[in-house]
């Protein structure tokens, strides 16, 4: 594992707050949403790690770089000396509202980065799939290659 893909548990706990505020299963009364299956308990930290661990450094180093952007951004977006994990839901929400529809592009980018990689691991749990019907994802490992689409048509041939 490199040094870029080895988080800290500051990284970690940041991960986990920013996904657990950006797709939240249950609403503010408590009661479930859309899925059973609660943030709270998936296991964050060891996807993240695995991420990381199988990233190329620059991919690694940009996410990282996200993530401590977003991790340190309540000074600067609800001027609170505090860390996105020390706040408490409706806090993070305010502030991920806020980075997201930032006028600046690269901070709205980087917002969405991460919930894409989030999205990719919800979309990828086995009791996910199941509840959509899903099959499990196919294995494009270290070392396999990605399957060859072939179009039946050429660009000309569209019309």
């Amino acid at each position: 594992m490199s040094v870029i893909g080895t988080l800290t548990d500051f990284e970690r706990r940041a991960g986990r707050a920013l996904f657990v505020t950006t797709f939240p299963t249950h609403t503010a009364d408590g009661k479930i949403e859309f899925f059973p299956l609660s943030w709270e308990n998936l296991p964050v930290e060891r996807y993240l790690d695995d991420t990381f661990a199988a990233l190329p450094a620059r991919p690694a180093l940009g996410l990282r770089a996200a993530l401590w952007m977003i991790a340190l951004s309540p000074l600067f977006v609800i001027g609170r000396f505090a860390t996105l994990p020390s706040l408490d839901r409706e806090d993070r929400e305010k502030v991920l509202v806020k980075l997201a529809a930032s006028n600046v592009y690269v901070v709205r980018q980087l917002v969405l980065a991460w919930k894409a990689v989030g999205g990719l691991f919800f979309g990828g749990l086995p009791e996910v799939r199941a509840v959509a019907q899903l099959p499990p994802p196919a294995d494009f490992g270290r070392g396999k290659k990605l399957p060859i689409v072939v179009a039946s048509k050429g660009a000309a041939d569209v019309h």
